[in-house]
Protein backbone atom coordinates (compact mmCIF):
# COMPACT_ATOMS: atom_id res chain seq x y z
CA UNK A 1 0.00 0.00 0.00
CA UNK A 2 0.96 3.44 -0.94
CA UNK A 3 0.63 6.81 -1.43
CA UNK A 4 -0.08 7.77 -5.08
CA UNK A 5 2.29 10.78 -4.43
CA UNK A 6 5.17 8.61 -3.97
CA UNK A 7 8.34 9.64 -5.90
CA UNK A 8 9.67 6.95 -8.68
CA UNK A 9 13.66 7.29 -6.60
CA UNK A 10 11.39 5.70 -4.01
CA UNK A 11 9.96 2.74 -6.04
CA UNK A 12 12.67 2.11 -7.70
CA UNK A 13 14.87 1.78 -3.92
CA UNK A 14 11.54 -0.77 -3.44
CA UNK A 15 12.20 -2.57 -6.89
CA UNK A 16 15.97 -3.16 -5.49
CA UNK A 17 14.20 -4.55 -2.29
CA UNK A 18 12.48 -7.07 -3.75
CA UNK A 19 9.22 -5.08 -4.28
CA UNK A 20 7.47 -5.91 -7.23
CA UNK A 21 3.79 -4.61 -6.96
CA UNK A 22 1.58 -2.64 -4.51
CA UNK A 23 -1.84 -3.26 -2.89
CA UNK A 24 -4.91 -1.23 -3.17
CA UNK A 25 -6.76 -2.18 0.54
CA UNK A 26 -10.28 -0.49 -1.01
CA UNK A 27 -12.20 -2.51 1.62
CA UNK A 28 -14.20 -0.51 3.39
CA UNK A 29 -12.77 2.94 2.42
CA UNK A 30 -13.73 4.96 -0.21
CA UNK A 31 -12.87 4.30 -3.87
CA UNK A 32 -10.11 6.66 -5.45
CA UNK A 33 -10.68 7.97 -8.56
CA UNK A 34 -7.76 6.27 -10.38
CA UNK A 35 -7.76 9.18 -13.20
CA UNK A 36 -6.15 11.65 -11.52
CA UNK A 37 -3.24 12.90 -12.58
CA UNK A 38 -1.20 11.23 -9.02
CA UNK A 39 -2.80 8.20 -9.75
CA UNK A 40 -2.29 7.99 -13.52
CA UNK A 41 1.85 8.91 -12.70
CA UNK A 42 1.83 6.48 -9.90
CA UNK A 43 0.61 3.78 -12.44
CA UNK A 44 3.15 4.61 -15.09
CA UNK A 45 5.66 4.08 -12.73
CA UNK A 46 4.41 0.77 -12.50
CA UNK A 47 4.10 -0.29 -15.82
CA UNK A 48 7.55 1.11 -16.55
CA UNK A 49 8.64 -1.45 -13.52
CA UNK A 50 6.86 -4.46 -14.64
CA UNK A 51 5.03 -4.56 -11.56
CA UNK A 52 1.53 -5.31 -10.35
CA UNK A 53 -1.34 -3.77 -8.39
CA UNK A 54 -3.33 -5.99 -6.57
CA UNK A 55 -7.03 -5.07 -5.73
CA UNK A 56 -8.64 -5.57 -2.57
CA UNK A 57 -12.23 -4.79 -2.76
CA UNK A 58 -15.98 -5.94 -3.58
CA UNK A 59 -16.70 -7.78 -6.72
CA UNK A 60 -19.48 -4.55 -7.07
CA UNK A 61 -16.90 -2.00 -7.22
CA UNK A 62 -14.16 -3.71 -9.14
CA UNK A 63 -15.29 -2.48 -13.29
CA UNK A 64 -14.70 0.92 -12.29
CA UNK A 65 -11.09 0.34 -10.90
CA UNK A 66 -10.09 -2.49 -13.25
CA UNK A 67 -11.38 -0.30 -16.18
CA UNK A 68 -9.04 2.59 -15.11
CA UNK A 69 -6.39 0.16 -14.88
CA UNK A 70 -6.43 -1.63 -18.22
CA UNK A 71 -6.38 1.38 -20.06
CA UNK A 72 -2.88 2.16 -17.84
CA UNK A 73 -1.51 -1.03 -19.23
CA UNK A 74 -0.41 -2.47 -15.58
CA UNK A 75 -0.87 -5.75 -14.05
CA UNK A 76 -3.70 -6.64 -12.35
CA UNK A 77 -4.23 -9.29 -9.75
CA UNK A 78 -7.92 -9.74 -8.34
CA UNK A 79 -8.20 -10.66 -4.58
CA UNK A 80 -9.95 -13.22 -2.95
CA UNK A 81 -12.07 -14.73 -5.57
CA UNK A 82 -13.17 -11.45 -6.51
CA UNK A 83 -15.52 -10.93 -3.56
CA UNK A 84 -18.72 -11.55 -4.91
CA UNK A 85 -21.61 -11.26 -3.37
CA UNK A 86 -22.84 -14.05 -1.20
CA UNK A 87 -26.13 -13.71 -2.24
CA UNK A 88 -25.42 -13.49 -6.29
CA UNK A 89 -21.89 -15.28 -6.16
CA UNK A 90 -21.09 -16.32 -10.11
CA UNK A 91 -23.93 -14.26 -10.94
CA UNK A 92 -22.48 -11.05 -9.43
CA UNK A 93 -22.05 -8.66 -12.02
CA UNK A 94 -18.56 -7.64 -11.16
CA UNK A 95 -17.56 -11.11 -11.16
CA UNK A 96 -18.85 -11.47 -14.83
CA UNK A 97 -17.32 -8.12 -15.59
CA UNK A 98 -13.95 -9.98 -14.48
CA UNK A 99 -14.69 -13.07 -16.74
CA UNK A 100 -15.68 -10.94 -19.28
CA UNK A 101 -12.15 -8.93 -19.25
CA UNK A 102 -9.54 -12.49 -18.58
CA UNK A 103 -9.01 -12.19 -22.28
CA UNK A 104 -7.09 -8.97 -21.71
CA UNK A 105 -4.61 -11.05 -20.23
CA UNK A 106 -3.93 -8.60 -18.22
CA UNK A 107 -5.56 -9.79 -15.05
CA UNK A 108 -4.66 -12.64 -12.66
CA UNK A 109 -7.31 -13.60 -9.92
CA UNK A 110 -6.08 -14.89 -6.21
CA UNK A 111 -7.90 -18.21 -5.29
CA UNK A 112 -7.29 -16.76 -1.43
CA UNK A 113 -9.22 -16.13 1.54
CA UNK A 114 -12.00 -18.09 0.54
CA UNK A 115 -13.77 -17.72 3.98
CA UNK A 116 -13.89 -14.40 3.33
CA UNK A 117 -16.91 -14.77 0.92
CA UNK A 118 -19.55 -15.94 3.16
CA UNK A 119 -19.21 -18.36 6.90
CA UNK A 120 -16.58 -21.10 7.10
CA UNK A 121 -19.43 -23.26 7.09
CA UNK A 122 -20.96 -21.98 4.20
CA UNK A 123 -17.50 -21.94 2.27
CA UNK A 124 -17.46 -24.76 0.00
CA UNK A 125 -21.03 -24.25 -1.14
CA UNK A 126 -19.98 -20.15 -1.71
CA UNK A 127 -16.80 -20.78 -3.93
CA UNK A 128 -17.29 -23.66 -5.33
CA UNK A 129 -19.35 -22.59 -8.08
CA UNK A 130 -16.36 -20.11 -8.86
CA UNK A 131 -13.84 -22.38 -9.89
CA UNK A 132 -14.58 -23.81 -12.84
CA UNK A 133 -15.50 -20.46 -14.28
CA UNK A 134 -12.53 -18.85 -13.38
CA UNK A 135 -10.24 -22.29 -14.97
CA UNK A 136 -12.41 -21.36 -17.92
CA UNK A 137 -12.12 -18.06 -17.99
CA UNK A 138 -8.69 -17.66 -17.00
CA UNK A 139 -7.07 -20.56 -17.61
CA UNK A 140 -4.54 -21.90 -14.46
CA UNK A 141 -1.52 -19.05 -15.69
CA UNK A 142 -3.78 -16.69 -14.35
CA UNK A 143 -4.72 -18.06 -11.55
CA UNK A 144 -2.74 -17.55 -8.45
CA UNK A 145 -2.97 -19.23 -5.07
CA UNK A 146 -2.35 -17.89 -1.54
CA UNK A 147 -2.92 -18.29 2.61
CA UNK A 148 -4.36 -15.55 3.08
CA UNK A 149 -1.60 -15.59 6.15
CA UNK A 150 -1.98 -14.75 9.02
CA UNK A 151 -6.16 -14.78 8.25
CA UNK A 152 -6.54 -11.04 9.49
CA UNK A 153 -10.08 -11.15 11.34
CA UNK A 154 -10.75 -14.72 11.03
CA UNK A 155 -7.63 -16.07 13.31
CA UNK A 156 -9.57 -18.07 15.39
CA UNK A 157 -11.60 -20.22 12.82
CA UNK A 158 -9.08 -20.78 9.63
CA UNK A 159 -5.53 -21.85 9.03
CA UNK A 160 -3.19 -22.29 6.85
CA UNK A 161 -3.74 -26.16 6.74
CA UNK A 162 -7.61 -25.48 6.19
CA UNK A 163 -7.34 -23.11 3.50
CA UNK A 164 -4.54 -25.62 1.60
CA UNK A 165 -7.30 -28.18 2.49
CA UNK A 166 -9.85 -26.46 0.33
CA UNK A 167 -8.12 -26.53 -3.11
Amino acid sequence: VVDPNITRCKLDEMAKLGVTGIRLNLVGVEIPDLTQPAWQHLLEHIKALGWHVELHRAARDLPALITVLLKSGVKIVVDHFALPSQEEKQNDPGFQFLLEHAETQQIWLKLSGAYRNGSTETLNDNVAPLIPLLLQHFGPAHLLWGSDWPHTRYENVVNYQKTFELL
